[in-house]
């Protein structure tokens, strides 16, 4: 990652509902700046790169994670591409967010987990129930 007095460079991986969320959300982070998103849905990334002002979009998110300045990658993705992006995304040197549930089930997260130990980078696990006002006041 970068030092404290550059801004780290982050990629999303997906341009649908969550995806959305999460530019949002990074975008009012001052310490972050989103300069690529990649997805398969063409008219979906159009969208989002252009109402967001994202630089550069991808289809292929292998070629998204050749950009060395991308710190961190954001994946905004059904379940069952978690494991394959979290390995892609570790092998290219890149931290990961990656949206709940982790995957689908405990083998993958063992994998997702050494993958990013061994290419040492930072899996970041996105779980925001927890912070729902409703749990909240459950858990008093």
């Amino acid at each position: 990652m970068k030092t404290l007095n550059k801004k780290i460079k982050v990629g999303i991986v997906g341009s649908g509902f969550i995806s959305g969320i999460h530019v949002r959300s990074l975008k009012s982070v001052s310490d972050a700046e989103i300069i690529a998103c990649s997805s398969i849905d063409e008219e979906g990334l159009k969208e989002l790169t252009k109402k967001c002002e994202i630089p550069y979009s991808f289809i292929d998110y292998r070629k998204m994670l050749e950009m060395d300045e991308i710190d961190v990658v954001c994946l905004g993705v059904p379940n069952n591409l978690h494991l394959q992006m979290t390995l892609d995304c570790a092998a290219a040197g890149k931290h990961i967010i990656c949206e709940k549930p982790l995957c689908n089930n405990l083998r993958d997260a063992d994998l997702m987990i050494n993958a990013c130990k061994e290419a040492g980078v930072k899996l970041m696990y996105v779980e925001q129930y927890c912070f729902a006002p409703k749990y909240i006041k459950l858990k008093e």
